[in-house]
């Protein structure tokens, strides 16, 4: 697995011996796998309200992006509502454990998830028109703006791509 030009994480060999094998599994999964988590929209919605509250001077833009915040929670709310009742039956969800998502799983969460990532493209949208230098508006000249916007689109596209579980190219 080369990350960069620097280095490998596994060196060239014909053979390797895994230590603690019966962890590989998750260890993988985590490192080149995506996940949603309520953690993780509530962590994105927390750094943008900081941002909304000090970087941005102009009062309709802090107004979009705090409304664009509010739909991004409720959304999310409204979409893990449906994926934990859609495995409330299965006994996969127990308390703060993992869950592996399905096929059948993810048919029940489809709308949820499309408002879900309308939200976050919400929020992208209104973090790139911000992004745009303005010094009035924007003293940073859009940086952070910029890449809460980015992270938005990430988180966007690692929802479209968990839903498309069925799909044999995936």
């Amino acid at each position: 697995v080369r990350q960069n030009a620097f280095g490998e994480v596994i060196p060239a060999c014909s053979h390797a011996v895994v230590d603690e094998a019966h962890q590989l599994e998750d260890i993988a999964t985590q490192y080149f796998g995506f996940a949603i988590s309520t953690y993780r929209v509530e962590d994105f919605a927390r750094d943008l309200e900081r941002y909304a509250a000090s970087a941005i001077d102009n009062q309709k833009a802090r107004i979009d992006l705090e409304k664009s915040i509010d739909k991004l929670r409720d959304f999310a709310r409204a979409f893990f509502s449906d994926l934990a009742y859609a495995h409330k039956g299965t006994g996969s969800a127990r308390g703060e454990e993992r869950i592996r998502a399905s096929e059948r799983s993810l048919a029940d969460t489809r709308e949820g998830a499309a408002y879900l990532a309308g939200a976050l493209d919400l929020v992208e949208a209104t973090l790139t028109l911000m992004a745009k230098p303005s010094p009035e508006d924007n003293p940073d000249g859009g940086q952070d703006a910029g890449s809460l916007g980015r992270r938005a689109g990430e988180m966007r596209d690692e929802l479209r791509f968990l839903l498309r579980a069925s799909d044999p190219a995936y």
